[in-house]
Formats: structure tokens, C-alpha cells, sequence
């Protein structure tokens, strides 16, 4: 009975981790959407302010609201990681440092790989954070492309 237990214990906790990986899928998703509209509501907020600028016109509510949507787009991703870091198992972060991950330039908080503005400040990461490479993963990753090319295999 208590191998039965075991496994339903198992059991349980796989589908908890399933489930959690699911929803931070969803939520990067979610964060990608946003990192859109937000990259959309700057060139459109660049181009209104570069047409008023050379018509010598004053600022006035139509830039406030792109401005304001660009605010609102950077809550909804603030939210979106803040849901991750509540649902992220404390193993997760095992092997992890807070060393291994950067900080924003701006205001020094810190910020995750793949980000493109900082959470705390707004400010736009250049070309966003890249995922830190692993030696050992691109090792697998060719010795499996050439486990899969038959030109190698009969070499």
C-alpha cells in the first residue's frame, strides 16, 4: 500500500509541475503579446511626436493616451511575472544564482533573460536580454542533428 501512495504522491506532483509550466507558458506568451502592442504603440507614438515636432505643434491627449496604453501594456507584463515568480518550486531555483540573472541598466533591478523593458523602471533592455548559452547543450545539440543526418551515418 505504501509504494501505491508513492506513486500517487508521484503522480500528483508531476501533473502539479505539468500544470505550473503550462501556465508560465501561457503567461510568456501572454508577456510576448504585450512586448508587441508596446513595440507597435512606440513606433506609433515616434511618428505622431515627429509629426507634431515638425509642424511645431504642442503635445496634447492623443500622445498621453498612446503613452498611457504603452503604462498599461507594461502593468499587465509586471502582473504576468510576478504570477511566474509566485508559482516558480523552490528547486527551480536550486541551481540558480540571483548573480545569474542581469540587471536593468537604468534603475539596477533585476530583470530576466529574454526581457525587453524593465519591470520596475520601463525602460527599454537593449534588444532584450538573450538566454545565457550552455557549452553542454550545444555539444547535444550537434551530436544529435549528426545522430540524425544519414549522409553521416555511413561514414
Amino acid at each position: 500500500m505504501a509504494l501505491r501512495e508513492k506513486l500517487n504522491s508521484l503522480a500528483a506532483e508531476a501533473a502539479n509541475k505539468a500544470n505550473t509550466a503550462i501556465e508560465h507558458g501561457r503567461l510568456s506568451l501572454k508577456i510576448s503579446a504585450e512586448e508587441k502592442k508596446i513595440d507597435t504603440y512606440i513606433m506609433n507614438l515616434g511618428q505622431l511626436l515627429l509629426d507634431k515636432l515638425d509642424a511645431e505643434e504642442s503635445f496634447d491627449d492623443e500622445v498621453m493616451a498612446l503613452y498611457a496604453s504603452i503604462q498599461a501594456s507594461r502593468q499587465v507584463i509586471a502582473q504576468a511575472r510576478t504570477e511566474i515568480e509566485a508559482n516558480r518550486q523552490p528547486e527551480d531555483d536550486a541551481d540558480r544564482s540571483p548573480a545569474d540573472d542581469p540587471c536593468c541598466p537604468n534603475c539596477g533591478r533585476q530583470v530576466f533573460w529574454g526581457d525587453r523593458y524593465c519591470a520596475q523602471c520601463g525602460a527599454r533592455l537593449q534588444m532584450g536580454i538573450p538566454q545565457p548559452e550552455t557549452p553542454d547543450a550545444d555539444a547535444d545539440t550537434a551530436a544529435h542533428e549528426a545522430s540524425e543526418d544519414p549522409t553521416s551515418a555511413g561514414e
